[in-house]
């Protein structure tokens, strides 16, 4: 059944959407909607009203007996990276990805707890630095294999897209608080008075294989009509602000030093057949 759109989608934050759009079938659908008008506009301001506003500084350090579930393959692979990259001077240099990370699995909930009305405002996965911007990483892991020699579904890149705009807009709205907490840490880097941020896509090497057009499950998932669709709403993103790269990560999440860090520059090609 194809999704419905009413009066109150519009009024509907991305932090919700990311959640509730999550059939990679009707992908096209949900692009289509956001490129229309001035909608995606209306969602954002949406998304900043509903973004909690934080009275205590986030939590950047990660403690053992705070909640976070250390065999979740998802949160292995984010204390990895934070490991990996947590030092500014890291060889070698993740290139148009962050110069350092500073944190992960930022709670973005007021006080770090859940509140009523928090629904959908979970963690950021990871934040980094990169020149003079906020990174904020989202970060996905690799199809679970189904032991019958296929993988189960991966979550979709629209909502790696949507999930990262929400997160940096909960940034924006947290921006001083933000920025000094950054500016006190050790890096290079100074964020500036007015919010910078640029968004990445970080995940395994092995989720991509899953979408792109080389294996037999990728060339069976969508088609070049629909990711059109999602480049152009990448491309909008960016026009309002929110750029955003993805990175293939390769290496043991278990041996931090061994990862490594690409850029996907030929990415909409691929998927787009060109």
């Amino acid at each position: 059944m194809p999704p419905k759109f009413d009066d109150q989608t519009c009024k509907t934050g991305l932090h919700i959407l990311k959640d509730k759009w999550k059939q990679k079938t009707h992908m096209k659908l949900y692009c289509e909607y956001l490129l229309k008008g001035d909608r995606l506009s209306q969602i954002i301001e949406s998304t900043y009203e509903a973004a909690p506003e934080r009275e205590l500084d986030l939590r950047f350090v990660r403690v053992p007996n705070q909640n976070m579930d250390s065999t979740q393959r998802e949160r292995i692979w984010e204390k990895a990276i934070y490991e990996r990259w947590k030092n500014g001077n890291a060889l070698p240099k993740s290139l148009d990805a962050w110069e350092q990370i500073v944190a992960y699995q930022v709670p973005l909930r007021a006080g770090g707890v859940a509140q009523q009305g928090d629904k959908g405002w979970g963690e950021i996965d990871a934040l980094g630095v990169f020149k003079n911007s906020l990174v904020v990483i989202e970060l996905k892991r690799e199809p679970r294999p189904n032991g019958d020699g296929t993988t189960s579904s991966s979550e979709t890149p629209l909502k790696i897209l949507l999930q990262s705009v929400a997160y940096a807009i909960a940034m924006q709205k947290n921006w001083i608080r933000v920025r000094e907490q950054v500016r006190s840490l050790q890096t290079n880097c100074v964020l500036p008075d007015k919010a910078k941020i640029k968004l990445v896509g970080a995940v395994p090497a092995a989720y991509w294989l899953d979408w792109i057009p080389v294996t037999d499950k990728g060339t069976k998932e969508l088609s070049a009509e629909v990711w059109t669709s999602f480049f152009k709403l990448v491309d909008l993103f960016k026009k309002l602000g929110f750029p955003i790269s993805f990175v293939s990560l390769s290496g043991d999440p278990n041996d931090p030093k061994t990862l490594t860090v690409q850029p996907l520059k030929g990415l909409r090609s691929v998927l787009l057949g060109k």
